[in-house]
Parts: structure tokens; C-alpha cells; sequence
């Protein structure tokens, strides 16, 4: 059995990017709730509801990296996580942002899965499998969401009516 499959252990490299990616779900999170706080703020109460609930995901998504961890018995660093800046003021951008972070997430996912497999680390890269299936449901909610966006426009008129309407997820 190689190094990297023993239960106990991951690569040093593997572990870093699962270091990485829990903080990256961190920041997603931020992200989210971020998005959450301006919706909430502007009157548009369903669609913050839904970002809170995306922020919360991502939370939920950082706590199975670190188990996944925990049962390789390895140890996390926990990595600085940087701030997010307000780069939104329309739904369009915000619907972009959206889109953006998850399709990054999903490329990231998917070096680690890569990088399990080139070492051959199947059991994580078996985890990493199942973790990319479920991002890219997270991926398609968000084209999902953009989609719709792109109906509305940037018209914060049309927003309220949009808001009041909004069921996603």
C-alpha cells in the first residue's frame, strides 16, 4: 500500500490544498453573507434568504473537509482568510459573483481530485469524487440563478417584483 493510502495519511501537498480549500469554503461563506447583509438591506428579503442559505452550505461544505481530515488523521491549519470587498450593487453582478465563486470552487476540487489521483490516494480521491458531484449541483443553482437575472436586469424596479416572486433551491 502506498504512503497515500494508508487511512492515516495524506501527502503534505494534498494537505495543504485541503487547508486551502477549507479556507475557501470559509470565504465563500463570507462571501454569501456578505451578498445576504446588501439584499436584506435594500428590501429584498427572498433572495437574501437564499444567499444566507448558500452561506450556511458552505459552512456545512468546510465541515466535511475538516472530518474528512480528521479521519486520515491529520491534523488542519487554519489558514488566514481574506476580506470581501462590496464589488456588487446590482443583482447582475452579484448573480456573476455567484457564478464565479462555484465555478472556481469546482476547478479546485477537481486539482485536488487529480492531485489524489496522480499520488495515488484513492480514498481521498474517491472523497474528492463525491465532493465534485455535489459542487457541480452547487454550480448549476447558480447558472440557475443567473439565468434568472439576466431577465430582470439591472432595473431596481423590476427587482421587488423579482424579489417577491423568487423561489430557488
Amino acid at each position: 500500500m502506498e504512503e497515500g493510502d494508508s487511512l492515516g495519511l495524506i501527502s503534505e501537498e494534498l494537505l495543504s490544498l485541503f487547508n486551502q480549500k477549507i479556507a475557501l469554503e470559509v470565504y465563500n461563506s463570507q462571501v454569501y453573507i456578505k451578498i445576504y447583509n446588501y439584499l436584506s438591506n435594500i428590501g429584498l428579503d427572498k433572495i437574501a434568504n437564499f444567499f444566507k442559505k448558500q452561506s450556511m452550505g458552505e459552512i456545512d461544505h468546510r465541515n466535511k473537509f475538516i472530518e474528512y481530515v480528521n479521519e486520515r488523521n491529520c491534523a488542519i491549519e487554519i489558514l488566514p482568510v481574506n476580506s470581501v470587498e462590496d464589488t456588487f450593487n446590482t443583482l447582475k453582478n452579484i448573480a456573476q459573483l455567484y457564478v464565479d465563486r462555484e465555478i472556481s470552487t469546482t476547478a479546485f476540487i477537481k486539482s485536488m481530485a487529480f492531485n489524489a489521483f496522480e499520488n495515488e490516494d484513492l480514498i481521498s480521491y474517491n472523497f474528492l469524487m463525491i465532493m465534485i458531484n455535489e459542487q457541480q449541483e452547487e454550480e448549476n443553482l447558480a447558472l440557475s440563478f443567473q439565468d434568472m437575472i439576466s431577465n430582470v436586469g439591472d432595473n431596481p424596479n423590476c427587482w421587488q417584483i423579482f424579489n417577491n416572486t423568487f423561489s430557488l433551491g
